[in-house]
């Protein structure tokens, strides 16, 4: 099965460096890049789940993300990148959206990314050739500080 992802962010995704030798890495001095490099590595798809590519018709403005951006985070000037999956209805608003992966860990980026995901994306349903029944999508929403 492909996975399919939504990247939120500025930049393109590279495919990049193996953190499987050392599984708690210092992300204080990382890229974005390399940020979202370790979440995919963390992120394994749910099995039972069927994901599908889509097309956001709405996402969160700079302010919508400024507002959720995690209050620790903000005050520890950290940057994150969080993985979250979520169903959606047939009108394309994203529900029950559960956090995957998140780095680096500790500072809300996980739970701010499943708030904003649930209040501000919606999805292009004219792209979705099937329905909305027990089908998700994979978005990644970056943090920058």
């Amino acid at each position: 099965m492909k996975r399919l992802l939504t990247v939120i962010c500025l930049g393109m995704m590279t495919a990049g460096h193996s953190w499987a030798d050392n599984p708690e890495p210092d992300t204080r001095d990382m890229s974005t890049k390399q940020l979202q490099t370790l979440v995919l590595s963390q992120s394994k798809s749910t099995p039972g789940r069927t994901y599908v590519k889509a097309t956001m018709l709405a996402t969160p403005a700079s302010e919508a993300k400024r507002k959720y951006y995690p209050a620790a985070a903000k005050a520890a000037g950290q940057k994150g990148v969080a993985l979250v999956e979520c169903q959606f209805d047939q009108m394309g608003n994203l529900i029950n959206c559960e956090s995957m992966a998140e780095e680096p860990g500790g500072f809300g980026f996980g739970e701010a990314t499943v708030t904003l995901a649930q209040k501000y994306f919606t999805l292009d349903m004219r792209d979705l050739h099937a329905d909305s029944n027990n089908k998700w999508v994979k978005i990644m929403l970056c943090w920058p500080n």
